[in-house]
């Protein structure tokens, strides 16, 4: 199951979870931001979270059209804690995509005067561009690994 969506991620979750545990499958989860995030930061000049600088790169590659760059405002008004991280900017060091140490789901409207996180003056095309290759030649490679797994016969030890 591939999440694209941070509020998602739990749900992505224990969808595997279950399918896993009612059904004979064999599934994980995974949310696509976490894949390649080494290489993704150093493409960002800032700090980046919800339609920011790398949701909105990736938009002017696939949907230019959709995207309104006259609107583009920096907002990174997100309470600085030590435990709770949603996005990522460079004094955290880290990316969190559903939180940090502690899981908190807040509205979007409490954290952000406009919608954003982060600064959608940033994007580019290009940078887009790379962002998405990096992303799926990290998903392609973890489902070639995931298919190369030993399929081991399942015991119940209840």
């Amino acid at each position: 199951i591939v999440n694209g969506h941070g509020s998602n991620t739990a749900l992505a979750e224990i969808a595997a979870r279950r399918a896993t545990l009612e059904t004979d499958a064999i599934c994980a989860s995974l949310t696509y931001l976490n894949l390649g995030w080494e290489k993704v930061k150093g493409l960002l000049e800032g700090e980046c979270g919800h339609a920011g600088e790398l949701e909105t790169s990736m938009m002017l590659y696939l949907k230019p059209e959709l995207v309104d760059m006259s609107k583009a405002r920096r907002d990174w008004n997100y309470p600085r804690s030590k435990y709770i991280r949603w996005g990522w900017s460079p004094e955290f060091e880290s990316f969190a995509v559903s939180g940090g140490t502690v899981q908190f789901m807040d509205w979007i409207s409490r954290i952000s005067n406009t919608g954003v996180l982060g600064d959608p003056t940033k994007a580019t095309r290009e940078k887009g561009k790379r962002i998405l290759e990096i992303f799926v030649d990290e998903l392609a490679n973890f489902i070639k690994e995931f298919r190369r797994r030993e399929i081991k016969e399942r015991k119940d030890y209840h």
